[in-house]
């Protein structure tokens, strides 16, 4: 039972998650793709001064702090448009010349395309059919290439986030924040490689083929987590599963 104490927010939170009871509900929001609450001229420019907006308003907040998937080092990168007949948008085409085959990508620029002359390789933007002309990953070969696409992080990309992490630490102590470590994609990832139609008709039809997509994915997983757990201040992971959700 609750013993009158008032809470932190980051006490607060836990207490929630381990189906305890706080001084009072953990009030969170997660605020995607926008840097202000009502008024728009109030904004945030870092989640640290989401934080200090959040908790002077009696919200709760919780830092983040993003592990980096590296892209291997051989691998060189083609991005072109071109105009093709009977398609009412121009197509952008992003190539990843690997070692052991090409990616390829090829997106309609729609009026509502987010991301100018690119193509990310996780983004719920690519997802629909009605935008995609190519997913990344549809047959055998792209598979051989996905698998050496990226590689552990090391090096600068490590100690880059190993001193990010420090300035989070140090913010959420003096604040009383939880802090949550992103890294692992998990079917999220196959969803932004493949679509959601291909994956679903996979797992009947080509089970094998996308059970190999997944170990690839975990890989990348893990690579996450053994980074994350070199981190004191993570409370905890957060596994990315909205689209592994049964809705979709």
């Amino acid at each position: 039972m609750f013993s009158g104490l008032w809470l932190y927010s980051r006490d607060r939170v836990i207490a929630a998650v381990n189906c305890e009871e706080p001084d009072r509900v953990p009030i969170y929001l997660r605020p995607f793709e926008r840097n202000y609450l009502m008024d728009n001229s109030k904004v945030w420019r870092s989640q640290f001064e989401r934080v200090e907006m959040f908790l002077s308003l009696g919200l709760d907040d919780i830092l983040s702090i993003q592990t980096p998937l590296t892209m291997s080092s051989e691998v060189e990168v083609r991005v072109f448009k071109k105009i093709e007949s009977g398609e009412e948008y121009p197509l952008l085409v992003k190539e990843y010349h690997t070692s052991k085959g090409v990616l390829r990508h090829v997106v309609r620029m729609t009026r509502d395309w987010p991301h100018g002359e690119d193509i990310p390789i996780f983004s719920d933007y690519i997802v629909p059919k009605a935008r995609t002309k190519k997913y990344l990953v549809e047959g055998e070969e792209d598979l051989d290439a996905l698998s050496v696409l990226f590689r552990r992080p090391e090096g600068l990309a490590v100690e880059n986030f190993l001193k990010e992490a420090d300035v989070v630490r140090e913010f959420a102590e003096e604040n009383n924040v939880l802090v949550e470590g992103w890294g692992p994609i998990g079917g999220d990832a196959v969803v932004w490689l493949c679509g959601v139609e291909n994956v679903i008709r996979w797992a009947f039809t080509k089970p094998e083929f996308l059970m190999r997509l997944l170990r690839i994915v975990l890989e990348w997983d893990l690579w996450s987590i053994e980074l994350l757990s070199k981190v004191k201040c993570v409370d905890l992971i957060i596994h990315r599963g909205w689209y592994e959700n049964i809705n979709f």
